[in-house]
């Protein structure tokens, strides 16, 4: 398995409030980016995605990645 798949499975297996976290992360501050985090680790597979908020903060190629793989998995969705 890939990364993109990796991801996208992690995806998948959160809450549609879970992939609205996500999707405030990739635009928020540092602060704000704990603060959603520290919800994430609430939601089922949370701590894994709480760890890529960390990577998200770091990594414009992976924000791109993700925003990308959330888009798909939404419009497959509807």
């Amino acid at each position: 398995m890939n990364n993109d798949d990796d991801l996208r499975t992690a995806l998948r297996s959160l809450t549609p409030s879970g992939r609205d976290i996500l999707r405030r992360t990739a635009r928020a501050d540092q602060w704000e980016r704990d603060e959603l985090a520290y919800r994430l680790m609430r939601e089922p597979g949370g701590q894994g995605l709480a760890d890529l908020v960390d990577r998200l903060t770091l990594s414009p190629d992976l924000r791109r990645t993700f925003a990308r793989l959330l888009g798909e998995l939404e419009v497959s969705e509807s």
